[in-house]
């Protein structure tokens, strides 16, 4: 990472195993999972990052941690995890002079793109976060990118979507009232069909003005641009990964005109689908590793 200083005095204390891989592929490219690793910092440790490129998931399984992300400092307690966003970060131990933690790190081309739509892209404290399937998934993680086989570089790159969508489920967990909750469901299962906000209120039995209200409040955005975002992630993961023709992603993503579908992917990535496609492909079948 750019930039990372470290108390050099604590350092001989702590207890670090952290596996990364980045092999340049179309699926690295889209989105990876750069690190994955357990770590115990005692006796006041710190370290600061200038500048991070990816996303950090902060799991504090004992003790707790002191974590500033851009300008502001968060106590994050054992149990919680940590949801930090690129840019500057310090870690340090926090009024227990003690952590013990798992981190896992999410970077790539349409990685930003991805934190918009799942609404991860600030600095959250999620509760009740690890459970027997995030294990799993941490677990699977760590040991491919330990084993560096060019084989598993499909699957590391769906595990960071899965990471990712893990996070956003247990984010919103308990704070999205049933109505948002069922309509994101629906959405999220219908990318392929024609959708309107009317099919939208007719589903999970609300007026147009509620259901604007609840994703303005809840989400940031408008039900349809929610619609719009998710359904141009789904393409930029199906630009990067297969052979499928811009008008059958168009169809997937549930456009029936390709014109209309390549105004909506211009406006959100700044590139047209063939441009796109373009940059984030492979000259060959190789897979050139980086030497960190």
């Amino acid at each position: 990472m750019e930039g990372t200083r470290y108390n050099d005095y604590a350092r001989p204390f702590i207890t670090e195993k952290m596996n990364s891989w980045y092999p340049f592929s179309s699926y690295s490219s889209m989105l990876w999972p750069a690190f994955a690793g357990e770590s115990i910092y005692k006796n006041g440790y710190w370290v600061r990052h200038l500048h991070c490129d990816s996303m950090e998931l902060l799991v504090i399984l004992d003790g707790d941690m002191m974590v500033t992300s851009g300008n502001e400092l968060h106590l994050v307690r054992a149990g919680e995890t940590a949801n930090i966003p690129p840019g500057f970060r310090k870690l340090e131990t926090g009024p227990s002079g003690f952590c013990h933690k798992l981190s896992v790190g999410i970077e790539g081309n349409i990685f930003r793109l991805v934190m918009k739509v799942m609404n991860l892209d600030h600095f959250a404290i999620l509760k009740e976060f690890m459970s027997p399937e995030f294990e799993k998934l941490y677990q699977r993680i760590a040991t491919l990118l330990d084993a560096r086989d060019p084989a598993s570089i499909p699957e590391l790159s769906n595990l960071a979507y899965s990471a990712l969508m893990y996070v956003s489920m247990r984010k919103e967990m308990g704070h999205l009232p049933p109505e948002l909750q069922e309509c994101k469901s629906f959405i999220e299962r219908n990318l392929h069909r024609k959708i309107a906000v009317s099919d939208i209120c007719g589903v999970v039995k609300c007026s147009k003005a509620k259901l604007t209200r609840l994703f303005s409040e809840h989400m940031r955005t408008s039900p349809i641009e929610y619609l719009i975002r998710l359904r141009i992630d789904y393409a930029c993961r199906l630009l990067a990964v297969g052979n499928l023709s811009i008008k059958e992603i168009a169809s997937l993503c549930g456009y029936k005109n390709q014109l209309y579908f390549s105004n909506d992917f211009k406006r959100h990535t700044s590139l047209t689908p063939t441009a796109f496609r373009a940059g984030k492909k492979p000259a060959s079948g190789d897979f050139p590793q980086r030497n960190d």
